[in-house]
């Protein structure tokens, strides 16, 4: 999966704790055992580990990078049984796996995933060492099968000796052609001639599953006819699949393996040039967003930057403090400012490909001519300053600028600031536009978590108050902390939540000067704040139903009408099911973790089952999130906030 920004993290997330805690249980066995070879047992027990991060990883749907955690659990079984050595090398190879794993799943439950495929250099890693001499990329790309061609209806007039015959004719040109395609001796011809025969067997095919695989192919091999696709041994090893696939269908057997139309519709992804079909089926399926993006740093060279990341880290919160302090009318931190960016620069220095010192001289010198101007002026230079440094603490906080496209992206920064000071109008952005999407996308996510940070600031405030009446001073503090948000939520263009924390924020301040809210108020403005961070938290996994967490508070709120939140209420359907089921599963899943007896398995693989057979009659809607989707999430959430009023 690409950016994996369609993902839904809600079920990753019931389960990312213990995903978390498995491998950093596992890598502080391997570590151990790395110090201490005599401790043959952690490596047993680090086996363990990862077979428990394998099975979670696959519950929620996770398969490529199911697939890495698998194949960490085979050479930690094979090191247990004398197969493989446990040499420094592979122990590394150990570490950087479980390291890399650990953080592709943090990124991707925080709504910031890399495709599947980043995990490829860390999944071969391990292979190789394993003994396997060629490695596929493709054996960790799972993307969603279930599309079909739209607009064409399986043939079904033919007999089945009629379709043999058909089959058997379209083989041989696919034969033909796949042979002076290996040869390399006419093999243009050779392609023109598999794709004739793959169209044949497409328009004949006797279901539309059948058709769609067919059609798929022909998409590969156009990708092969463009030069998109360079012809190794995996290429040359699918086609000489899709021609034993061929005899299948000759056999009277039209169904095909997954794997199969897996491995196809891999290389079309991978295509650099897409024409003819091959542009189609990677429309048709989406897989685009399959694909790795900008990949992972390398653990290792993470690790030996990360206490110059931890350095910048600290130094631009507090740069980030003295310019905010400094625009609120306290003109002594401007020197302050400036200080705390000379003191960063040592730092940058050691990222010399970065552009991450030039940057900081801009931004000091940008500091500097904001005191001369007036008005407007004044106030763009400020804007774009605080807007710079919000873009340079989140590309360190995401060890982005450790990529190599961030030295682009920190030069066009600069030029903005150097237009500002010279008095020229802003330049137009020259960072590409895929990666000024991402980089706006991590601006608004960071500053998204700033205002969660702000609410669960209030929540404390509130809880403790809740609790006892003299905590009352601290409601003081709630206006300010509102009002921060407010702005940041407007700038998010999220109005209805910027309007239900005004609305609650107003709630709290008549009980700033005295008396305490009863049990029914405490209720409704613990709502009220669990139901925002709720949503802010959806918002920053990009999630696509993410407004519906605020509805029920909105009509509470008198801020929407009770009818407005109902608009899109069918009534019972599977789909409207959806949720409470697969809070069943979740639960019959944790029943089976804490009490692991054959009672508890079975009430599981029941309810998995009969979900299942559910969610097979559910129409083919990726972009669509079910309705209530967040419902487990916001239950546990406000279940916690209740306690504001229970205890």
């Amino acid at each position: 999966m690409s950016a994996l920004l369609d993902y839904d993290t809600g079920p990753l997330n019931w389960v990312r704790g213990d995903i978390d805690t498995a491998l950093q249980a596992a890598l502080g066995r391997v570590q151990a055992f790395s110090v201490d070879a005599d401790l043959t047992n952690a490596l047993r027990l680090a086996r363990d580990d990862a077979h428990q991060v394998t099975g979670a990883l696959r519950m929620v749907g996770l398969e490529g990078a199911a697939t890495l955690a698998s194949a960490l659990e085979s050479c930690l079984a094979d090191i247990n049984e004398n197969r493989l050595q446990a040499d420094s090398e592979v122990l590394r190879a150990l570490r950087n796996a479980l390291e890399g794993l650990q953080r592709w799943v943090k990124d991707l439950a925080d709504g910031r995933g890399s495709g599947e495929l980043a995990l490829f250099p860390l999944y071969k890693r391990l292979r190789e060492l394993q003994g396997a001499e060629r490695v596929f990329e493709g054996e960790l790309f799972f993307p969603d099968l279930r599309s079909r061609v739209k607009g064409k209806a399986a043939n079904d007039s033919l007999s089945q000796e009629a379709l043999a015959a058909e089959v058997k004719a379209a083989r041989g040109l696919f034969q033909r052609g796949l042979l002076a395609f290996l040869r390399n001796v006419e093999a243009e011809q050779g392609l023109q001639r598999m794709r004739d025969a793959l169209a044949a067997i497409e328009r004949i095919a006797p279901s539309q599953a059948s058709q769609t695989f067919w059609w798929a192919c022909v998409g590969f091999v156009d990708s092969l006819i463009a030069r998109g696709v360079e012809a190794d041994f995996h290429v040359k090893q699918l086609l000489a699949r899709v021609d034993l696939q061929m005899r299948r269908l000759m056999e009277g057997y039209p169904q095909v393996a997954e794997r199969l139309l897996r491995d196809a519709l891999f290389f079309v992804a991978k295509s650099q040039t897409l024409e003819g079909r091959a542009a189609e089926v990677r429309t048709t399926f989406g897989l685009d967003r399959y694909l790795p993006g900008r990949g992972m740093l390398d653990p290792e060279a993470l690790a030996r930057m990360r206490p110059v990341l931890d350095a910048l880290q600290a130094g631009m919160k507090a740069a980030r403090d003295h310019w905010h302090a400094y625009v609120e009318g306290h003109a002594d931190q401007l020197a302050q400012f400036q200080t705390q960016l000379e003191r960063l620069l040592p730092q940058a220095q050691m990222l010399e490909n970065s552009g991450l010192k030039p940057l900081l001289g801009e931004l000091a010198a940008a500091a500097d001519a904001a005191g001369g101007r007036d008005g407007g002026a004044r106030e763009q230079i400020n804007l774009e300053v605080a807007s710079t440094l919000l873009f340079m603490q989140n590309a360190i906080d995401h060890e982005d600028v450790l990529q190599a496209d961030f030295a682009a992206r920190a030069e066009s920064q600069q030029a903005r600031l150097r237009a500002l000071i010279e008095g020229r109008e802003l330049p137009a952005n020259v960072v590409e536009a895929s990666s000024q999407r991402e980089a706006e996308r991590d601006m608004l996510v960071h500053m998204a978590q700033e205002v969660g940070q702000n609410l669960k600031q209030m929540e404390e405030v509130l809880d403790a108050f809740f609790r006892n009446a003299d905590e009352r001073e601290a409601l003081a503090t709630l206006p300010a902390l509102a009002q921060q948000a407010q702005g940041a939520l407007i700038m998010l263009e999220l109005p209805d939540a910027a309007r239900l924390l005004a609305a609650a924020n107003a709630a709290v301040q008549p009980f700033a000067g005295e008396g305490h809210p009863d049990a029914a108020s405490q209720q409704r403005l613990a709502d009220a704040f669990s139901s925002l961070g709720l949503y802010i938290e959806a918002y920053c996994a990009g999630r696509a139903d993410a407004a519906n967490i605020l509805r029920p508070v909105l009509v509470e709120f008198g801020l929407i009408e009770a009818g407005q939140a109902e608009e899109d209420d069918f009534g019972h359907t599977v789909e409207s099911g959806m949720p409470a089921r697969k809070a069943e599963v979740r639960d019959a899943y944790l029943g089976w973790r804490d009490q692991p007896d054959d009672a508890a398995k079975k009430k599981y693989l029941e309810v998995l089952t009969e979900l299942n057979r559910d969610a097979e009659d559910l129409p083919v809607e990726p972009d669509r999130q079910t309705p209530d989707a967040t419902a487990p999430r916001q239950y546990v959430r406000r279940k916690k906030s209740q306690q504001w009023v229970v205890e």
